[in-house]
């Protein structure tokens, strides 16, 4: 049972106060775990505010918002394995040294956008990504870390300008694509690829 359905036992009168705290007890014991988790990760912290998760990067400070259904997104990978891509973050970073503009092209929830822009200096981020509520995730992240170098846009690109359908699963997002590769959700809407000059 979640602490939600507890708590509405405990305030229609179906459980008594101490049984109510005591279940609620376990569930809260759950806080202490993950502060000890988070100790060899690359997250710092952990926030639960009014209806979001956040997660903050030991490394950067960059925050992001978790969506509760997707277990692939970087800080929930970042809980899991210590950290997310680390290789391809550096890698980036020194390609980046000599340029002053970044395409993160499927910016998904916008881990690269936003860790890149606060590591090189001078760096202007134009960010795409077409799946509409994946792109409602990328703009709260990039409002929440208050950061006015990264331009967002929410389309994709192909080689002609066309309708495309994307696939993806909620519980992947980073996994969105052309071909429906395992009979994955449509996309809440179709969106347009620009075309490449």
């Amino acid at each position: 049972m979640n602490p939600i359905e507890i708590k509405e036992m405990y305030k229609s009168g179906k459980i008594e106060k101490h049984p109510y705290t005591h279940q609620m007890h376990q569930v809260h014991r759950t806080l202490f775990y993950f502060s000890e988790l988070l100790g060899d990760t690359n997250i710092s912290k952990i926030e639960i505010v009014d209806g979001m998760v956040l997660m903050t990067a030991r490394d950067t400070g960059v925050t992001l918002v978790c969506d509760p259904n997707d277990e692939r997104i970087a800080p929930i990978e970042i809980l899991n394995l210590g950290d997310y891509e680390k290789k391809d973050s550096e890698m980036m970073v020194r390609l980046l040294e000599s340029s002053k503009t970044l395409l993160d092209i499927g910016a998904n929830y916008g881990w690269y956008s936003l860790n890149l822009s606060k590591r090189v200096l001078g760096l202007q981020v134009h960010a795409f990504e077409p799946i509409p509520k994946t792109f409602s995730y990328l703009k709260k992240n990039v409002e929440l870390n208050k950061l006015d170098n990264i331009a967002l846009h929410n389309f994709g690109f192909s080689s002609q300008e066309e309708n495309k359908t994307f696939y993806f699963y909620p519980e992947g997002s980073g996994n969105a694509s052309l071909p429906n590769y395992r009979d994955w959700e449509t996309a809440s809407n179709i969106v347009t690829g620009k075309q490449i000059g």
